[in-house]
């Protein structure tokens, strides 16, 4: 009975749909058992590749659209060959205007290709904006360098951040929560655990835990504060809220590193609302 309910709740892992609640029921399940652990392991990475393969596509298809020159149209084509040969038999006083008339004719042509290629070319780029579009193309780096580091710190929060930086998402949210039942105030630990979290597409219990973290450590002193508005701003551009990002990104831009980046994403969510 409780094998069947463990596959309920993988199903809705897989189709997104799964609580907060649920998820921390599937995860002590999968720590005990490891075949289920490496179905998780497996199911992100699948949706990691599935992400990125959107990305490649779109980016490839965005700039090839940004290549595109538009082929003359046949009759303008005709027309140019047309004038050509009127330019070799009409009287001396036409040949003396013709150039003109030419010019003329190539100027009104090059007007109209350029607002079918700029119409055109709008309509193919609307699709490449969208909320997950905006979200993926925009994560910052998730490595732990070892430089970051200015306190001593626990073996187990060590061990958390070698599985973290090898992409082991489920070995360190383990270690992570393991490390913060001793230490409840280590928000650098936490902000870690949140962008866990979102590497496992948890979004919703990756917002709660950078909001806990704004609420407890609400100053620029903290090492990451810049970083951490930018994550909770893509967490909502992920979940469509746009209007909840705005501020968090506001934040972030006062930072040197983090200016253009939400400058970016504010653009591109702007974008979205033309």
């Amino acid at each position: 009975m409780e094998s069947e309910y463990i596959q309920q709740l993988f199903q809705k892992y897989i189709d997104k749909e799964i609580t907060q609640q649920e998820w921390l029921v599937l995860r002590k399940a999968a720590e005990k058992d490891e075949s289920l652990k490496e179905e998780l392991m497996l199911e992100r990475r699948l949706r990691d590749h599935a992400a990125q393969k959107i990305i490649s596509d779109l980016e490839t298809t965005y700039k090839l659209q940004e290549l595109e020159i538009p082929e003359p149209k046949e009759e303008e084509k005709q027309l140019i060959k047309q004038i050509d040969q009127e330019k070799k038999t009409k009287p001396f006083i036409i040949k003396k205007i013709f150039p003109y008339l030419k010019y003329a004719a190539i100027f009104i042509l090059g007007i109209l290709g350029y607002f079918y290629f700029f119409s055109s070319s709008q309509q193919k780029k609307s699709p490449h904006l969208n909320a997950q579009y905006i979200f993926e193309s925009n994560q910052d780096e998730y490595a732990y360098l070892n430089n970051d580091r200015t306190t001593s710190e626990t073996e187990t929060k060590e061990e958390a951040f070698k599985e973290y930086n090898l992409s082991h998402w489920l070995t360190a949210e383990e270690l992570f929560n393991q490390h913060l039942k001793d230490n409840p105030n280590d928000f650098e630990a936490s902000f870690f655990l949140g962008r866990t979290y979102l590497q496992l597409d948890q979004i919703d219990i990756a917002i709660q835990t950078f909001l806990q973290i704004t609420k407890e450590t609400n100053s620029e002193n903290f090492k990451h504060y810049y970083q951490l508005h930018y994550d909770l701003a893509l967490c909502f551009v992920k979940k469509n809220e746009f209007k909840k990002a705005i501020e968090p990104l506001l934040i972030a831009q006062k930072n040197r590193y983090y200016k253009e980046k939400a400058s970016r994403v504010l653009d591109q969510i702007n974008s979205l609302k033309k």
